[in-house]
């Protein structure tokens, strides 16, 4: 009888097992690709642009960057929109307390409900919410406005303020600078006075943005000097209208036309995305000054990665041959370990400068973005093979694996095997791309093409 009580005691305890093994594999399975959603997510906020589309993936950031934050709020006024939310969802849930508190109190004090007050109760309670929850959700979602659909402009939420009419690009002369010219229709609830900030967009994100009064009129042209230079490409022009850079007497008629400007859609975008209102910047490079300025940056950059590589390579041979690092003739790990975490620090600093470049001049990255990758490339060579001179060091003297500091920046990530020929090699090819950037004489000089904006002009 024992033997058969255990054996039962232990099947149940094995179906116990069981069930919350399978339990757990369930929940996995139902959890694991929200988490890995999540995860990627967080992973994009803290990666630089190539890594966000390098292949293979980098499931972690190396190094962590916080640039796009900051372009966040550069960009835009996130922080008020993250005090609208706030103001927003406390003032919901409030109302929600206020009115949900009370009578909650009366139905626990009350008599007791019938089953068919209590199912209408619920009912009811359930009508309310859907109503309350409509009426408090905004009149349209905050989409991108002007998007045109068969030649007719779209908005959805509140009507237009301004219309783009024209759009024409003049590039850079001798002696001037690029110029985007633009033409708008004002509608006559536009506001006299009000400022309204236009971006050109590219590829969907902001590139470069600028505030114009408007002065009055029906029709008004703006030509705008971008503070940078225009990659190449297409842009759509989107005008917002931030009720912080108004004056008083604007924010005021703003706020009192709710059927114009609905608070709920501030700061009201418009974005004129018909094909017609393109604003094309040719492709390449316009001058030889901007070709030298490329050639400049890049040799300067792979001269300061070579210099660190060849640095560091000499002080390894020397401490294997006991010529560095060594005290009373033997190899000083410690010494060699505080080196290589200086190195470190100025290689990672090197790197990061490598980094902010694509932020500094976005036109000479977006031009010369493939040499700009094998750049970040042979960064990360350097860095890889810094990490192998000095594991053959360590092993040369028997010492144990030393552990310098791996400061922020630092990136070693390589997939393929690296040795001084493979720097040569990337270098070469870096400036193999540079070169073909260089505009050739006869795209330099009078063309019909300028000769029909000179005209525009």
């Amino acid at each position: 009888m024992d033997s058969v009580a255990r054996l039962d005691a232990m099947k149940l305890r094995l179906r116990r097992l069981g069930d919350r093994a399978a339990l757990a594999f369930a929940l996995f399975l139902v959890i694991s690709p929200a988490v890995f959603v999540m995860f990627w997510m967080l992973s994009l906020a803290f990666k630089n642009e190539i890594d966000n589309i390098a292949y293979p993936p980098v499931w972690i950031p190396n190094p962590p960057t916080l640039a796009n934050y900051r372009q966040v709020f550069e960009r835009c006024p996130f922080g008020l929109y993250t005090i609208n939310s706030v103001i927003v969802s406390g003032s919901a849930t409030l109302i929600g307390l206020v009115l949900g508190v009370p009578a909650a109190y009366g139905i626990a004090k009350g008599k007791a409900m019938s089953v068919r007050n209590a199912g209408s109760w619920v009912c009811a309670a359930l009508a309310a919410s859907l109503v309350l929850a409509g009426s408090a959700s905004p009149a349209a979602e905050s989409r991108p406005r002007g998007v045109a659909i068969d030649g007719l402009y779209d908005y959805d939420g509140y009507p237009p303020y301004i219309r783009l009419l024209e759009c024409l690009y003049l590039p850079p002369r001798a002696g001037e600078k690029e110029t985007v010219r633009l033409k708008f229709y004002a509608y006559p609830h536009l506001p006299r006075g009000t400022v309204v900030t236009l971006t050109l967009e590219y590829m969907g994100a902001d590139y470069v943005s600028k505030d114009f009064t408007f002065e009055g009129g029906e029709d008004f042209a703006v030509d705008w000097v971008p503070a940078v230079r225009l990659a190449s490409g297409e842009y759509y022009a989107r005008s917002r209208i931030y009720l912080e850079k108004q004056n008083p007497q604007v924010r005021e008629a703003i706020r009192m036309d709710a059927l114009h400007f609905p608070f709920d859609q501030a700061p009201w975008p418009y974005l004129y995305m018909r094909e017609d209102l393109a604003i094309v910047v040719g492709g390449g490079l316009t001058s030889l000054e901007e070709y030298e300025e490329i050639r400049r940056i890049y040799e300067g950059f792979t001269k300061a990665l070579f210099a660190n590589y060849e640095e560091f390579r000499e002080k390894a041979e020397a401490a294997k041959a006991g010529k560095a690092f060594a005290s009373d003739g033997k190899f000083d790990p410690k010494a060699f370990e505080e080196y290589v975490s200086e190195w470190r620090k100025r290689q990672a600093e090197l790197q990061e400068k490598i980094l902010d470049f694509q932020f500094e001049n976005p036109r000479l990255f977006v031009e010369s973005r493939t040499a700009y990758l094998r750049l970040l490339f042979l960064g990360r060579m350097v860095s890889k093979i810094s990490r192998k001179l000095e594991k053959s060091v360590v092993e040369a003297h028997g010492a144990p694996e030393i552990q310098p500091a791996t400061p922020r920046g630092f990136d070693s990530y390589y997939r393929y095997p690296v040795d001084e020929k493979a720097l040569g090699v990337e270098r070469d090819v870096i400036f193999r791309i540079v070169e073909s950037l260089k505009p050739q004489p006869e795209e330099r000089g009078g063309s019909e093409a300028e000769e029909g904006l000179e005209e525009g002009r």
